[in-house]
């Protein structure tokens, strides 16, 4: 990848602070880190937003051939990349409507894939997965009180 250009219609401004975060938490406020870990890991999830992923020098050297612009013509939530590869090659991918968006809702599979992500990282993956059974098949409970087992540690 040689560069990568965002476009959002307007900028959050505690997003564009910073191009290189410090901890974990600073990187899930960082519009580059978020494009950089997505890029190389195929996905943003929890395990994108940790310190050493913040600070992983393979994620860096990409936020650095990361530039953003607001474009004021684009719908509120929408954005749009385009990837320039060494070669010359460009893509571009425009998204009107973010994951998980009414306009775009999450498959089943992606709430069960972002459930065991976080779960797992509070509960273990054992409970995590007892977890989402059970919160999966929450109508089917007789009674409220069988949930709390399965979400405390």
């Amino acid at each position: 990848i040689k560069h990568m250009q965002g476009s959002v219609q307007e900028f959050a401004p505690a997003l564009v602070r910073r191009r290189h975060p410090r901890s974990g938490l600073e990187s899930k406020f960082c519009y580059y880190h978020s494009m950089a870990a997505a890029m190389i890991d195929g996905q943003a999830l929890a395990a994108q937003f940790t310190d050493a992923r913040a600070t992983d020098p393979t994620v860096a050297a990409l936020r650095d051939r990361i530039d953003f612009h607001e474009d004021r013509s684009m719908p509120r939530r929408a954005a749009a990349v385009t990837l320039e590869l060494t070669d010359g090659t460009t893509y571009t991918e425009r998204i009107e409507h973010p994951t998980g968006t009414p306009g775009n809702p999450m498959s089943d599979a992606m709430v069960q894939e972002k459930f065991t992500g976080l779960a797992t990282a509070a509960l273990g993956a054992e409970k995590a997965q007892k977890a989402r059974a059970v919160l999966w098949d929450i109508d089917k409970l007789a009674d409220m009180r069988e949930l709390m087992p399965a979400l405390i540690k």
